[in-house]
């Protein structure tokens, strides 16, 4: 009864063309599907709503073997609400870039939101690393972070 491994996550998206051109084209992921998903028993037993249907992507992550998955609801309709790291029950994912100045340069050149630019993590007087919260077209939190080279690296405290 182990986890293996970590296969994909999710996220519910408003507009599933919109978020493709993000992840895709933005972020770098490869789209490996765009189905549309219906008359799937398993998937009203699963989502607890009969006659699902939903459109999904879904993105090869580079250097992994793990997978983004995005839904756009059909049915039912997706309802939006207000994205905030301080709402209960709110996540984000982490990036890891090579240069966050030139992935910052070439996301806002697209028209993408960051809540910040680029800045330097400091901790315990050191420079661990430099990050930025990005939003994606839903106004879901994307950490973005560039690590400091090794030796400046901090490990984190051991408690």
């Amino acid at each position: 009864m182990n986890i293996i491994k970590p296969h994909h996550t999710n996220y519910c998206v408003s507009d599933l063309d919109r978020s493709i051109k993000f992840y895709r084209d933005g972020l770098g992921f490869e789209l490996v599907q765009d189905v549309m998903r219906e008359n799937i028993e398993s998937y009203d037993v699963i989502f607890n709503h009969p006659g699902m249907k939903i459109r999904v992507a879904l993105f090869q992550m580079p250097n992994l073997e793990m997978f983004i998955e995005l839904f756009e609801m059909i049915n039912p309709r997706r309802e939006e609400r207000e994205q905030h790291f301080r709402f209960v029950g709110s996540s984000h994912v982490a990036y890891q870039v090579e240069d966050i100045d030139a992935f910052y340069t070439h996301m806002t050149g697209m028209g993408y939101t960051f809540l910040n630019p680029p800045v330097k993590v400091i901790r315990d007087g050191q420079t661990i690393a430099k990050g930025a919260y990005l939003e994606d077209p839903d106004g879901l939190i994307i950490e973005i972070f560039e690590c400091a080279p090794e030796d400046h690296m901090v490990m984190p405290d051991k408690e």
